[in-house]
């Protein structure tokens, strides 16, 4: 990892890097050339998280553990090393309805991000009303409650403390 050339070789093949394709009811992991899937049902996230019109603290607390018990399980099952100084890439619709998120334009379709950034979107999502989440500006009709798959990036983001995340690659 000190070489620069081995540094650049190793993010070219595709190590260094985890993305994650948020889907419900599974997200794809590719890690260290392994393709793998979580467990991720966020229709069910977004409706355990619905209590009256704003998210239960606790029940947040308590999927964010789930995701990254389910994340580091599937690790271990596949003999995989959680990688570390990795870049975290968020793909697919939920990656890219993110990316307009923290943009606050609808045309957007990836930036990249820290990962206090993250958090500050997941708290952004995590206090608003379930009908305020729907309504930020950039978000399309069609990109729906993002609370759900923000829980899983910062779970994962916890996990692994990424250098940098991309959402929408």
């Amino acid at each position: 990892e000190d070489d620069p050339v081995g540094s650049w070789v190793h993010r070219e093949l595709g190590f260094g890097i985890c993305r994650l394709t948020i889907g419900d009811p599974l997200t794809t992991v590719t890690v260290d050339g392994s393709v793998l899937s979580i467990q991720t049902p966020l229709n069910d996230i977004n409706d355990r998280l619905e209590h009256g019109s704003y998210a239960n603290p606790a029940e947040l607390t308590n999927i964010i553990g789930e995701i990254t018990d389910a994340f580091d399980d599937t690790l271990r099952r596949h003999d995989i090393i959680r990688p570390h100084e990795v870049e975290l890439l968020i793909s697919g619709e939920y990656g890219a309805a993110l990316a307009r998120l923290e943009s606050g334009t609808s045309t957007c379709h990836s930036t990249s991000i820290d990962r206090d950034t993250a958090e500050e979107l997941f708290r952004l999502l995590a206090t608003d009303a379930v009908t305020d989440r729907l309504d930020h500006p950039g978000l399309l009709d069609s990109d729906g409650d993002l609370l759900g798959a923000i829980c899983v990036v910062v779970a994962v983001g916890r996990l692994l403390s990424p250098s940098m995340i991309t959402l929408g690659s």
